[in-house]
């Protein structure tokens, strides 16, 4: 008796098992389609410098670049960024807009948040392309420090040198 009971009840949750998938909201499921994948490098600039003290920092990326992409019309690009916010020595919240200027001349430009602060949910890069080639891809990697220009605590930190590998353009 307590085995036949046993059975039933192993049949009744393999079966819900089974189905509770079948019946659930949970929507299609979406595939990302990558529409490039490049290596990236550049120095992030900051200004005020970056130091133990908490304030509202502006980040440029000069010398930035996108190296050897797998897309054969977009294979290079330069990057130019600006943004702001909040920093507290090498714990930053940046958001601004910036763009690639890709090597046949076309323009993407992009929104962008850089975030190294735990408490935001998110780290490294994200940005969204808003116009031009891989308009409505995003963009999401997490940097590698190369080198660091001053110390948090003599003087502050002015510039960062990253270094992304595999960064990858998702299109819906």
């Amino acid at each position: 008796m307590r085995r036949t009971a046993y059975v039933r009840t192993c049949s009744t949750v393999l079966a819900a098992s089974l189905i509770v998938p079948l019946v659930s909201d949970a929507g299609p499921a979406t595939a990302q389609v990558v529409d490039n994948v490049c290596n990236a490098s550049g120095e992030l600039g900051f200004n005020p410098t970056l130091t133990l003290t908490p304030h509202s920092t502006a980040m440029t990326v000069s010398d930035g670049a996108l190296l050897s992409c797998t897309n054969p019309v977009y294979p290079d690009a330069t990057i130019n960024a600006f943004g702001t916010g909040p920093s507290l020595c090498l714990v930053i919240d940046i958001n601004g807009t910036g763009s690639f200027t890709w090597d046949n001349g076309k323009v993407s430009a992009f929104t962008f948040t850089v975030s190294t602060d735990p408490l935001t949910g998110q780290l490294g890069l994200s940005a969204s392309i808003i116009s031009g080639p891989f308009k409505g891809d995003t963009v999401e990697d997490e940097p590698v420090i190369v080198s660091m220009a001053g110390t948090c605590a003599t003087g502050g930190v002015s510039a960062l040198t990253v270094d992304f590998t595999g960064l990858e353009f998702l299109g819906a």
